[in-house]
């Protein structure tokens, strides 16, 4: 069926599309190879099959595998050209804008009069340290190691300094703030946001006890003001591990962790890799074993909330993530995933189940397919595009999909190169659900195939998934489905369906 005939049935389904503008009618839509944070203090990564020659502004950069990463210092803004040539000799270039950011001032009292006008000695030393610090973030490791996998917040307390903000001591004028203070009691353990590297362990004037972690790409992460040190440099790394304790050692005021990224010696935003820390779900209930839901593309967490109340009746504690699915891509929303994980594990939570519909079951597998998770548990995916979604195929190219959708719609075609073809295979139990009623009828015209009304039943297969089941249930409320609840609890707790 041809598309045109296709968007005659969409009826009120679709009526956004008649709210478009026009400017768009003629527009070609073009997947880019790149994504990421578009602002200062932000990065950019684009893919970088090997062989692939990257220039930025004119000057040629380091190109790494399966891609590569560009950083944005706190005043970078503006346009930039970026070129990438392929293998194969095709050549592509885009013009990047970078958003400009305003940053505020922060006044510090109280803070050690020696850390702030310290004397010929102290200064000497600081000398030496920073001598130190350059050596340690100038490290290279081998391969990527964590830096392509999503971050998660090394842990969750209150935020009391920010990025980019001017600092003043004491009434004295410093530098800018590079870092984001995460302010918390004495003795709360700090974890890896991420796989790496520790190619510093020391105690240092100005940021106490301090941790350096190299992800890859020469990207290190910075934990400062730790009251202890549980790693020493050489040791590797995983992200959860945990590596210190906060306290209030160096040029501090109280008791907080100060995190900071550097790229090749460029102060990026370590904020921009994770969700805001106000939206990492909350954890219900009291059950050892916690399921984290993540809902669809469109959804809020409120969607999964009768599921949620249907898992702690049934004895698990739930934390509902819920994410900005319109906002930004699957990449991005991954880490939404890591750092509820993160979370589950400040909790003691040792057994981390998932359960996840349509687009989040492919946010989840980008995480699991990205990370070093660890945890037992199963996982539980109702109508997910495993195999991508033939809805985006036939819409993908109609005025005003993507502006409405948001960037991640496209991202889940049927192309061999969509993300979900792509992804590698989960190594934890899964379970598919998979609908067979139409609750979408204006978008049963698409499908040539059994379907719930937007995804085929045999879209939902996944090639290492343990169990499928097929129910009689739509795509839009399944979830609100008690059938489907025995099911997902079932298979939580047996590893099969009924």
């Amino acid at each position: 069926m041809k598309k045109r005939e296709v968007l005659l049935r969409l009826l009120s389904g679709l009526v956004l599309l008649l709210l478009t503008s026009s400017v768009y009618a003629n527009e070609e839509r073009e997947m880019v190879p790149w994504f990421g944070k578009l602002e200062s203090g932000g990065h950019l990564w684009i893919e970088t099959p090997e062989g692939t020659e990257l220039e930025w502004q004119g000057s040629l950069l380091d190109v790494y595998q399966p891609r590569t990463l560009i950083g944005f210092s706190r005043d970078e803004a503006g346009e930039f050209e970026l070129v990438r040539r392929l293998p194969d000799g095709e050549e592509e270039s885009w013009t990047i804008d970078v958003a400009s950011r305003t940053y505020r001032e922060q006044r510090v009292e109280g803070v050690p009069s020696a850390t702030v006008s310290p004397s010929e000695e102290q200064l000497a030393r600081i000398a030496r340290e920073a001598e130190l610090t350059l050596a340690a973030r100038d490290s290279l490791t081998p391969g990527n190691t964590g830096v392509t996998m999503p971050f998660a917040w090394p842990l969750h307390g209150r935020i009391t300094a920010v990025y980019g903000s001017r600092r003043w001591y004491n009434g004295e004028p410093g530098t800018p703030h590079w870092g984001i203070d995460i302010a918390s009691p004495t003795g709360t353990p700090v974890r890896a946001p991420a796989d790496g590297l520790i190619t510093l362990s020391e105690d240092l004037f100005l940021s106490g006890e301090t941790l350096f972690i190299d992800h890859g790409q020469r990207l290190t992460s910075a934990l400062l003001h730790l009251s202890e040190r549980h790693v020493e440099a050489g040791d590797w790394v995983r992200q959860g591990d945990v590596l210190g304790l906060v306290g209030a050692t160096g040029r501090a005021t109280g008791p907080h962790l100060d995190w900071r990224l550097d790229l090749a010696g460029q102060r990026i935003d370590a904020a921009l890799w994770v969700p805001p820390m106000d939206d990492v779900c909350t954890i219900r209930g009291d059950g050892d074993e916690v399921v984290i839901l993540l809902h669809g593309l469109g959804r809020t967490s409120l969607s999964m909330e009768d599921m949620a109340l249907a898992l702690r009746n049934e004895g698990f504690s739930t934390c509902n993530q819920g994410y900005p699915s319109r906002d930004e891509t699957i990449q991005n929303l991954s880490s939404y995933v890591a750092s509820a994980v993160q979370h589950a594990r400040e909790e003691g939570k040792t057994t981390i189940h998932f359960v996840t519909h349509s687009m989040g079951g492919i946010i989840l597998r980008y995480y699991l397919g990205h990370s070093s998770h660890a945890e037992e548990g199963r996982v539980v995916m109702l109508a997910p595009p495993n195999q991508g979604s033939e809805i985006v195929d036939a819409l993908d190219d109609i005025p005003g999909f993507e502006e409405f959708m948001g960037p991640a719609v496209l991202q889940l075609s049927t192309d061999p190169d969509s993300v979900p073809n792509q992804l590698p295979p989960i190594e934890l139990p899964v379970g598919v659900i998979a609908g067979d009623r139409s609750s979408d009828p204006w978008f049963d015209g698409i499908f040539e195939q059994e379907s719930d009304g937007k995804v085929t039943v045999e879209s939902t297969r996944m090639t290492t998934m343990t169990d499928h089941r097929v129910m009689p249930v739509g795509h839009t409320f399944m979830m609100h489905s008690r059938d489907v609840h025995a099911e997902v609890i079932h298979f939580l707790q047996n590893g099969a369906f009924k």
